[in-house]
């Protein structure tokens, strides 16, 4: 594994607040805040959600998502 892959898992695990980007049906992004349970940004990720949330009906529509996360050891 590259130290730079090993570097991403590294600040993942760090973050316990991750960002899950979803698409609706006219392609725009909505953003929000997720608890971050997952271990690995590489393999599938699980999230604990209701069945009736703007989330579920964007996958619904795209399952294209987008998962951000900060890296807190770079210097600003």
């Amino acid at each position: 594994m590259s130290s730079d892959k090993k570097r991403v898992i590294e600040q993942f695990n760090k973050s316990k607040l991750v960002y899950m980007v979803t698409f609706g049906k006219l392609n725009e992004p909505h953003s929000r805040p997720m608890t971050n349970f997952n271990k690995d940004p590489y393999m599938t990720m699980w999230f604990p959600t209701f069945t009736d949330t703007r989330k579920v009906d964007d996958i619904k529509h795209n399952s294209k998502t987008l998962i951000l996360f900060p890296d807190e050891d770079r210097e600003r």
